[in-house]
């Protein structure tokens, strides 16, 4: 069971993937640097994420939204809504939201997956995460898990497994 502080690490995990180092571009090579569109690698993390997660006989709903604020930098607010259900349909019974930054630092391996290294801060709050994307119908957001849920982590102290909760890009 994701207990509301995991699962706010996740949301906040979900944030941080926005950062990622500018691209070039040209006057022919489709939008320049810094543009949505342009092919860096923040792109694929810019916009809403959703996914919903049963906890104990009910259900939490997870929204993210992330924007970018430079090559290397970005925001994030997220927003929790528990239901009784387990499918979160129905009248919600509690609700917790915030917001904060992330920078990206790069990537690492795991298993047979580049995941990239960010730094998220929530007030003041600063967690190391990891995250990956993958598909497209809908592309699927994975974090790692963070050493305060009990995961394992690198000696730079990033999660070196991924979570089971995936969040779907909207």
């Amino acid at each position: 069971m994701m207990t509301a502080k995991s699962v706010r690490l996740m949301v906040t995990a979900a944030a941080v993937a926005l950062l990622s180092a500018c691209g070039g571009g040209g006057d022919d090579a489709g939008p320049g640097p810094g543009t949505i569109g342009s092919g860096d690698a923040v792109d694929k993390y810019v916009g809403t994420w959703s996914g919903c997660f049963a906890v104990g006989a009910g259900s939490l709903r997870e929204t993210v939204v992330i924007t970018r604020s430079s090559a290397t930098t970005g925001g994030f607010t997220w927003t929790e809504t528990a239901h009784a259900g387990t499918t979160c349909a129905g009248t919600a019974t509690d609700s917790d939201s915030g917001s904060g930054t992330f920078v990206m630092n790069g990537t690492k391996a795991i298993g047979a997956d580049t995941v990239d290294k960010v730094t998220v801060t929530e007030g003041a709050a600063v967690e190391k995460q990891v995250f990956l994307v993958k598909g497209t119908a809908p592309a699927m957001l994975s974090l790692g898990r963070a050493a305060l849920d009990g995961g394992p982590v690198d000696a730079e102290g990033y999660p070196t497994t991924l979570d089971d909760h995936t969040l779907a890009k909207q």
